[in-house]
């Protein structure tokens, strides 16, 4: 007997060049793998930083670059034109030119016209184009696999029995959207006092430019300070692979929103995020997580950000949610490192008290989508 082919899936998420949309990507791929173990899966996305994570996704058969700003055309005839299924993202199909720039709506459009999914084509799980729909679970496990000998680097850097709180100081945004290092010492003594030989690991990159931690004269300087503290250490600029390694060493990655952070739900450690700023927060990997918010009635606060904020901006200062109303935070905080680090919170637990908390904050939880998918594919309302 014969023994018919693997389903060949394509995912195209040609979208702004950002870590967290590759993440996205990993994690959508995982989706249809978990739904059809059969399927193989392959990805299209734009140039972007990030993309070398797929080498720990050995999930993704193939995969394919484009640079939507560099004749994209081109680019898109090297990808072949076939498919069982063809999966686009959600923002595809509501408002696309709400979220997509001209370029990138032109190659999604390009793309468009040069596939074809002979089963189906869809939108994630929100619209079909033609066909049938390919099952997409909501919240799948996405475990991304490092090398043994880089996690047994990253192990050897544990001092003792207490809890590792890894740290990411800033964001891709900018200083804007990250605390100043001053509040990073109120942070750390606050977890340092409540948990008994706590341990604090800085990841992330040193360098000046977007993507790094310095971005102006003295940065640095004020990072190794927080080695004053006691059990800090500095483990920046050891790689990606290293860095994936230590996220997965520790038993609570801390960090503002930034899409670099959502790697530590993807290799199984709870995220602790300092939410703030114009874009709601992602549960990913079906990993416990638990996301301090602000109380501001604008949060998440795209296309409707306080006039405060705006100048803060401009001054290239942090906006209210990463400095005074942050400041207020510091109890909540160390209630959740607590949670986190005990091990006994599950993923929907987490959906749940994100739900309670966004509630009690008077949050527009309309603007928080992952909690709204969470609810609806639960059976659950905004008020239960």
């Amino acid at each position: 007997m014969q023994v018919p082919a693997h389903r060949k899936v394509l995912i195209c998420w040609v979208y702004h060049p950002a870590f967290g949309h590759v993440v996205e990507a990993i994690e959508a791929a995982a989706s249809v793998i978990q739904a059809n173990p059969d399927a193989e899966v392959s990805l299209v996305l734009a140039k972007a930083p990030g993309t070398n994570l797929l080498q720990y996704a050995p999930w993704v058969k193939n995969c394919w670059i484009i640079d939507p700003g560099s004749d994209p055309e081109a680019q898109i005839k090297a990808v072949p034109r076939e498919w069982d299924h063809v999966i686009y993202p959600v923002s595809l199909f509501y408002e696309p030119e709400k979220w997509y720039s001209g370029a990138l709506l032109t190659c999604n459009r390009l793309l468009m016209q040069h596939l074809r999914g002979t089963r189906g084509e869809q939108f994630e799980r929100a619209g079909v184009r033609h066909g049938v729909p390919l099952e997409m679970p909501a919240f799948p496990q996405v475990r991304l696999k490092l090398p043994d000998e880089t996690r047994a680097w990253a192990e050897q850097h544990r001092n003792g029995s207490g809890p590792v709180f890894a740290l990411l100081l800033s964001s891709s945004i900018g200083a804007t959207h990250a605390p100043r290092i001053g509040m990073w010492h109120r942070i750390i003594r606050r977890l340092a006092s409540d948990h008994l030989n706590a341990q604090f690991w800085v990841v992330g990159t040193s360098h000046r430019g977007r993507f790094g931690l310095v971005s102006e004269r003295g940065r640095r300087r004020q990072i190794e300070r927080l080695q004053h503290l006691g059990e800090v250490r500095l483990l920046l600029d050891v790689g990606l692979e290293r860095q994936l390694a230590l996220m997965e060493a520790a038993h609570v990655f801390v960090s503002p929103h930034t899409g670099f952070a959502f790697l530590a739900s993807c290799v199984g450690t709870p995220w602790l995020c300092l939410s703030g700023g114009a874009w709601p927060d992602a549960p990913l990997g079906n990993t416990p997580f638990w996301f301090s918010m602000p109380k501001c009635d604008k949060f998440p606060c795209w296309g409707r950000e306080k006039l405060e904020c705006r100048i803060r901006r401009r001054l290239r200062q942090p906006v209210a949610c990463f400095d005074g109303l942050l400041s207020q935070r510091l109890e909540e905080i160390s209630h959740a490192a607590t949670q986190l680090a005990s091990g006994t919170v599950s993923f929907e637990q987490s959906m749940l008290n994100w739900q309670q908390r966004s509630t009690q904050l008077g949050i527009d939880s309309s603007r928080l989508f992952r909690l709204h998918e969470f609810l609806r594919q639960t059976g659950r309302t905004l008020s239960q």
